[in-house]
Order: structure tokens, then C-alpha cells, then sequence
């Protein structure tokens, strides 16, 4: 494997985004924020698995989106 797995990581995220913003979904980017704010590597230790604390900052970060989502009239089909 020529760049490693947080490679990988950061590329399965910018899918899922771009996934996301293609068909208008709520989504965060967990590992985006972890990547861009160095003050919070003590929350992601070895780069890719949140701990306890760096997992109540991913909630931080969906709580107002699926609060947001829950607001909204469920379409499409499953």
C-alpha cells in the first residue's frame, strides 16, 4: 500500500461527502474536522479511531444535523 491507511481514510471521506452533497443529504465530515484542527489529535490518538472524548465531538457535530434531518418530511425510497 503506496500511501497508507489514513490515506485511504481521508479518501473514503471525501466520498462520502461528495456522495452526500450530490444527492442533497445531511452528512458531517467527522474526520475532515479531526484533520484540519491539530488541537484535537489528543482526541484521535492514533489517527484513525476516536477516543471516548474525540467520539462526544462527533456527536457535537451530527447532533444539529439530525436534529435538522428529523425537522424534514421523509421522501424517496429505501
Amino acid at each position: 500500500m503506496a500511501h497508507g491507511i489514513n490515506y485511504l481514510v481521508r479518501q473514503y471521506a471525501e466520498s462520502v461527502t461528495e456522495m452526500a452533497r450530490r444527492r442533497d443529504a445531511p452528512g458531517v465530515n467527522a474526520y475532515g474536522y479531526f484533520e484540519t484542527r491539530p488541537e484535537t489529535s489528543d482526541l484521535v490518538p492514533d489517527g484513525i479511531l476516536p477516543n471516548p472524548e474525540g467520539h462526544r465531538v462527533i456527536c457535537e457535530l451530527l447532533a444539529p444535523v439530525v436534529c435538522q434531518a428529523l425537522r424534514q418530511p421523509v421522501t424517496g425510497s429505501t
